[in-house]
């Protein structure tokens, strides 16, 4: 599917996911994103949460759909559940890196985004890292929806670096 979609042969990839799907492969929400199946895809992430509620890349990938399909308030109601969750990481808390294991993970390679000792990160960097994933969707939920305070909230933690970043400022 991803090769498919690099070449931009999305028959091709649908092709792919209907034949995972009729060999009963686990189809991944990820996989209906690259497919611009934004409604699909939420419905799968929606059926995972139900199953685990803790994992923040079932999270971040309904935040990406609600944000594709222009679902603002649903986005920003979830956006802020996430954002209180991540306040509540503390700077030198070591925390368990399970309910986060595959967002950490660096696509291109083999490696995790963090130093992490048998599973645990420090709470610091954790929050940052998912407060930069947060962000920009919070923020143009925010945007989009008028809510200058949240906007406020969220743009200063978008890194001045990126376009978005300096966009907001």
């Amino acid at each position: 599917i991803s090769i498919n979609h690099e070449l931009q042969q999305s028959e091709a990839a649908y092709g792919a996911l209907q034949y995972a799907k009729h060999h009963n492969i686990k189809i991944k929400g990820l996989w209906y994103e690259k497919l611009n199946q934004w409604e699909r895809a939420l419905r799968n992430y929606d059926f995972l949460k139900t199953n685990d509620s803790s994992n923040m890349d079932i999270h971040l990938g309904r935040m990406r759909c609600m944000q594709a399909l222009g679902s603002w308030s649903e986005l920003r109601e979830l956006a802020t559940q996430i954002w209180d969750i991540t306040e509540t990481l503390r700077d030198e808390q070591p925390v368990s890196l399970l309910p986060f294991s595959t967002s950490l993970i660096d696509r291109t390679s083999s490696s995790t985004v963090f130093n992490s000792h048998q599973g645990m990160v420090n709470g610091r960097e954790l929050k940052k890292y998912l407060q930069q994933k947060i962000a920009p969707m919070a923020t143009r939920a925010a945007w989009s929806l008028g809510d200058m305070p949240d906007l406020e909230k969220y743009y200063i933690h978008i890194p001045d670096t990126k376009f978005e970043g300096a966009y907001y400022r």
